[in-house]
């Protein structure tokens, strides 16, 4: 994928942590990374998706929370630190970036996706 898809991924990615803090702890993300002091991790004013990211999945702020939507985000967020976002699990293919914009926390490409359903 090209550097301005991964960028626009990791935005997608952000919003739906937005989203799940949110829902699960009723208070937007700024707030959660103040609490964080995400300012002594950055030098930057505003810090980059890369650094909010870092900071969410090294600080294990998603691990007292059990539900789905957060464990797919956690799975989302280690994928993307180990190099594997973006491919689908069972066959290793590439997932479209349009589709990754739309739900960051996907695991599988679309033949693999209609697969997975089909076991159930």
């Amino acid at each position: 994928m090209e550097r301005i898809h991964h960028q626009t991924i990791k935005r997608a990615l952000l919003r739906e942590v937005d989203r799940a803090l949110w829902n699960t702890y009723h208070q937007n993300l700024s707030e959660v990374l103040n609490d964080l002091s995400i300012r002594r991790y950055s030098a930057t004013s505003k810090p980059t998706a890369d650094d909010v990211l870092r900071i969410i999945h090294t600080s294990g702020l998603f691990t007292a929370v059990g539900d789905q939507r957060t464990r797919d985000l956690q799975d989302a967020l280690q994928r993307l630190e180990s190099g594997t976002f973006g491919l689908c699990l069972r066959c290793g293919r590439d997932i479209p970036v349009a589709v990754l914009e739309r739900n960051p926390t996907i695991r599988y490409c679309a033949a693999c996706q209609q697969h997975e359903n089909n076991r159930w």
